[in-house]
């Protein structure tokens, strides 16, 4: 065999190698890119969820707080109401 032809056949067995491995290192890079934009997507949907779930929470705390401020209302009410109720029945009895 002459230089020639070994040069041909190492030319052609690196070729066979080094451009699949090329391709595959090409496509890896890509397909990590995009995983790397949908995690960062995701981050940014996690944070503003996190944000909002804050915000509701926050928002479900004052609604308990006005729940109980009504109840504690509403409590008095029907005890003035239970008052009033014996006082007319007692000046409906001391009436007749």
């Amino acid at each position: 065999m002459n230089a020639d032809t070994i040069w041909k056949i190492v030319s052609s067995i690196v070729s066979i190698l080094i451009v699949p491995l090329f391709i595959w290192i090409w496509n890896t890079n890509i397909r990590i890119e995009q995983i790397s934009a949908e995690y960062n997507h995701t981050v940014e949907d996690v944070e503003k969820l996190e944000q909002i779930s804050t915000k509701m929470k926050d928002d479900q705390n004052d609604m308990e707080t006005d729940i109980r401020l009504i109840q504690q209302k509403l409590d008095r009410v029907e005890k003035m109401t239970e008052e009033l109720l014996d006082m007319a029945k007692e000046n409906k009895n001391k009436g007749q």
